[in-house]
């Protein structure tokens, strides 16, 4: 199996766990769950130096954001009204959309602010740009804990 097959194996497995913890104890375990992520970029931050520590930290991560996306679709569909469902999901979407976008211009950006001689980023760069993701996951993983536990009355 190549990593290329693996990381396609990866949103597969993360489809199902959030549907169940939603039932039996809401989104905020799963986006919880999502602090693997934030390990993940730690060791990308601190240990990049083997390809093995890149394959795990990357599968990781991969494993997170599924949570994520799967629990953040869950979470939108539950606080607004039946009326506004599709409009609250098209702007997960978009707003998902924009913010994907700017986090890899600013990560690029970061990560080849450190050139070496040979005119390809070093190692410097990378760590900045890990450093960046690691600080933007333990935002998202706080703010994910003030999610009320209790689905608000659809209507």
């Amino acid at each position: 199996m190549t990593l290329a097959s693996a990381m396609r194996v990866d949103p597969a497995l993360t489809l199902v766990p959030p549907a169940m913890t939603d039932r039996r104890t809401g989104c905020r375990i799963t986006f919880a769950v999502i602090l693997l992520a934030v390990l993940a970029f730690s060791l990308l931050t601190f240990a990049h130096q083997q390809q093995w520590e890149i394959y795990l930290a990357s599968g990781v991560v991969g494993m997170g954001m599924g949570f994520a996306m799967a629990a953040m679709a869950n979470v939108i569909v539950q606080s607004v009204p039946t009326s506004q469902t599709s409009i609250a999901a098209g702007m997960n979407a978009n707003i998902r959309t924009i913010g994907g976008s700017i986090g890899a211009a600013v990560t690029a950006s970061l990560v080849v602010s450190h050139v070496g001689v040979d005119h390809l980023p070093d190692a410097t760069g990378y760590t900045d740009g890990y450093l960046f993701l690691l600080v933007g996951a333990v935002i998202a993983t706080v703010a994910s804990l003030a999610i009320p536990t209790a689905p608000s009355s659809r209507r």
